[in-house]
């Protein structure tokens, strides 16, 4: 019998005030389960927690280098192990900062999707800017574009939305190689200041893009992790399950309208969704996750249609109990807020 694994990307704890939590919409379905759930930590976040539970040999790699397996047949790339660049690669998230008259923070919805035409025209204008540089930067469709270059060994970088509305500079890249990209990415600011894209998405009214968030990095998959058995079947818009999918012989992943479009089952091969389309969930999508997948997620599970039932949220995976939304409602006629489990710090 398969199993079942939704992710809500992220949701990684903030500070909440009260003002804030008064606007906030109560979910009952994701409440209970929270409430009820076998707590799994997972300090890397769902695209570790995949990893780890589905291709335990690339457990310990970088993440770049695996999404950067989604790109790998594009035109032009020199090749490494697997297809694979042979540059280091990392992640490169388009971000909104916020300025104060001492602070910067990441903006609450800063991280930032990128429509097709808009990264294409940024890599083509970073190519005539960093011309000669030995750092390249690659559309990818999705949220996270690829920046590849020289090595940057001994870095450490954080995933930008660990820092949502907060001080970012404790997740910038950071350690004994981290000089070279810390100063590629103080020139990236200075590039994007103005720049035609900018200019045209403040016209449209959208947040400009401030930097490329860095992270992820690392040197190209040394060795052939192509066998994947228990790579379950993937959904969702991310660079990482895109390189994945193209490990395990999948299509490129795609997010279904909702649980009931989910394409049928191949014998007992588990399913594993990503709910997000790139950006940061807001509160309307939350609403739309409750309804199209949450809720009728945990009624096939007490159907019997699932062997278990995960919610990979911020840094933690919540499995589901047996009974537990029933009994739930009979022993807490109150479960405690959705936020205050995953969002308050």
């Amino acid at each position: 019998m398969p199993r079942l694994h939704l992710a809500i990307p992220d949701l990684h704890a903030t500070r909440q005030g009260a003002e804030s939590q008064s606007g906030l919409p109560r979910l009952p379905v994701l409440e209970a389960w929270l409430a009820g759930a076998r707590v799994e930590p997972s300090p890397g976040g769902w695209r570790a927690w995949l990893m780890a539970q589905h291709a335990p040999g690339l457990a310990q790699a970088p993440l770049a280098p695996v999404a950067a397996l989604a790109l790998a047949d594009a035109a032009g790339s020199d090749r490494g192990p697997l297809g694979a660049p042979a540059a280091h690669a990392w992640l490169a998230t388009p971000v909104h900062f916020v300025a104060g008259l001492d602070t910067v923070r990441l903006h609450p919805a800063g991280l930032l999707a990128l429509e097709a035409g808009e990264q294409q025209a940024l890599a083509r204008d970073f190519d005539r800017v960093f011309a000669g540089s030995g750092w390249r930067l690659r559309p990818s469709g999705r949220r996270e574009l690829l920046l590849e270059g020289p090595a940057s060994v001994g870095v450490q970088a954080g995933d930008p939305a660990r820092w949502l509305g907060a001080d970012p500079a404790a997740g910038l890249p950071s350690g004994p190689g981290a000089g070279p990209l810390r100063r590629l990415g103080a020139e990236l600011e200075m590039w994007l200041h103005e720049h035609p894209v900018n200019r045209a998405r403040v016209a449209r009214g959208l947040l400009p893009v401030s930097a490329l968030w860095l992270w992820g990095g690392g040197a190209p998959l040394a060795a052939n992790p192509a066998v994947l058995p228990g790579l379950p079947r993937l959904h969702g818009a991310d660079l990482l399950l895109d390189g994945l999918a193209s490990l395990g012989g999948q299509a490129r992943p795609q997010l279904p309208a909702g649980l009931a479009a989910l394409p049928a089952p191949h014998g007992a091969r588990d399913e594993f969704v990503l709910l997000g389309g790139g950006a940061t969930p807001d509160l309307a999508t939350l609403q739309e996750i409750e309804r199209d997948w949450l809720a009728p997620a945990w009624a096939q599970w007490r159907a019997g249609r699932w062997q278990s039932l995960t919610l990979a949220c911020g840094t933690r995976a919540f499995g589901a109990r047996a009974g537990g939304l029933g009994g739930l409602w009979r022993s807490l006629r109150q479960p405690p807020p959705w936020w205050q489990v995953l969002l308050e710090c």
